[in-house]
């Protein structure tokens, strides 16, 4: 294709291509990072085209593994386990707000002060926070929605608002400030211990080592008390974000909201998760018979 051609949409489709082919997570990201994201670049400082069609193309990328949302008893019990663990539970406001908003982690990781209304209990989501190699250099970048339905105001439900009230409780003791600014965006709500905004990778890191621990002390106990083990599937934000869209369903929230909600350019993406929850609730509802005939 020529340059000039090129959108976002087939660099997606492509990694997507690559993926259905058998190539794993880590060399499509590391094509991306190291080939397609720095070649496109130096064509937009030559004036050969005026924006990097890469960028982005990786938020949101599931990889060729599936993704299931997280049972409500796995959910129950890693947030159990995060709220009770001295060295994790910082990361909880910011877990219970990724479940509670169903919003992309960059969404999540891009959110400003000015964004969340805690008198008007809502959540302005107008832009995601993006964190690449450009040029061989990983730097912080802003994003906006590419589709009117990117930008939206969600409601706060009381756990997120709870969640938020935490947080910025969390950032005063822990001395965390909010001058670090990226592309005229500061004052940041997420910021790790050098008070710059989470990244993807250091986020899903956070997580990795919070189930890897969890599994470590139910392998222990199981051992102890003679029984299997029960342990906790491998979490990442997108299976927080499809977690928090799975409970939407089951409550029985009109599909067109929940699509609202989640930023769906295409409805049929919402009803696959819709569907799924369906059935589940569905044969909860049939075990019940069980005990009525």
């Amino acid at each position: 294709m020529p340059i000039s051609a090129i959108k976002k949409i087939h660099i997606q489709k492509f990694y997507s291509s690559l993926s259905q082919g058998g190539y794993a997570d880590a060399t499509i990201r590391m094509y991306h990072n190291n080939l397609i994201m720095p070649a496109l670049e130096f064509a937009v400082d030559n004036d050969l085209i005026r924006k990097n069609p890469a960028k982005g193309c990786l938020e949101g990328y599931e990889g060729i593994r599936k993704r299931e949302a997280l049972t409500r008893r796995e959910q129950q019990v890693f947030l159990d386990f995060v709220k009770s663990n001295s060295s994790y539970r910082v990361y909880l406001p910011m877990i219970l707000v990724m479940i509670g908003t169903a919003c992309r982690i960059g969404e999540v990781c891009g959110l400003t002060w000015s964004d969340v209304d805690m008198k008007g209990r809502t959540v302005n989501i107008n832009h995601q926070l993006s964190y690449e190699k450009v040029n061989g250099q990983a730097a912080y970048y802003i994003t906006t929605p590419k589709t009117e339905s990117g930008n939206r105001v969600l409601p706060m439900t009381d756990q997120v608002y709870r969640a938020f009230a935490e947080q910025k409780k969390l950032n005063r003791t822990l001395g965390k400030n909010g001058f670090y600014e990226v592309d005229g965006y500061r004052n940041f709500v997420f910021l790790n211990a050098n008070s710059r905004p989470f990244t993807v990778s250091l986020f899903n890191a956070a997580l990795g080592r919070m189930v890897k621990r969890y599994n470590e002390i139910e392998t222990e106990a199981a051992r102890r008390e003679k029984r299997d083990p029960v342990p906790l599937p491998h979490i990442s934000n997108h299976i927080l974000r499809h977690t928090g869209c799975t409970r939407m369903a089951e409550s029985g929230m009109d599909p067109k909201v929940l699509q609202t909600i989640m930023g769906h350019s295409d409805i049929a993406v919402t009803m696959r998760i819709y569907n799924h929850a369906d059935q589940e609730r569905t044969e909860r509802e049939m075990k019940k018979m069980e005990y009525a005939i």
